[in-house]
């Protein structure tokens, strides 16, 4: 059975900023720390041409995107394990509410990485 994290959970999330050495168009992605420090994790750039292409632009927000989830889609399958290894016919509904409730976090978490953005 997996072990869920217990520590303060990682959080990043993805930055996106202009670069000043292109003349035209440059995309660059961060993925820093979601936090006040917002410490560097990576950086995702794109090729160092004047001018970038929509393809390639969209190629590099999906791959950030998916990386700055990454810790909450760990924490989140962690967690599904954790539950669904409890499981049993006798304790089904006890498990339920948590269940439902580890439902909304991976939605969360998957809609991240894939860059969706959620309405409250």
């Amino acid at each position: 059975m997996s072990k869920v994290i217990k520590k303060q959970q990682l959080r990043w999330k993805m930055e996106e900023f202009k670069s000043p050495l292109n003349k035209l168009r440059s995309a660059n992605f961060g993925i820093v720390e979601d936090d006040a420090n917002k410490f560097p994790v990576c950086l995702l750039a794109c090729s160092t041409s004047d001018i970038q292409s929509d393809a390639l632009l969209i190629k590099q927000r999906r791959y950030a995107s998916m990386i700055a989830a990454t810790p909450e889609l760990l924490v989140a399958l962690q967690k599904t394990n954790d539950i669904i290894g409890k499981l049993t016919d006798a304790n089904l509904k006890k498990h339920y509410a948590k269940l439902c409730i580890q439902y909304d976090e991976n939605l969360k978490a998957v809609e991240k990485a894939l860059g969706i953005k959620t309405e409250l």
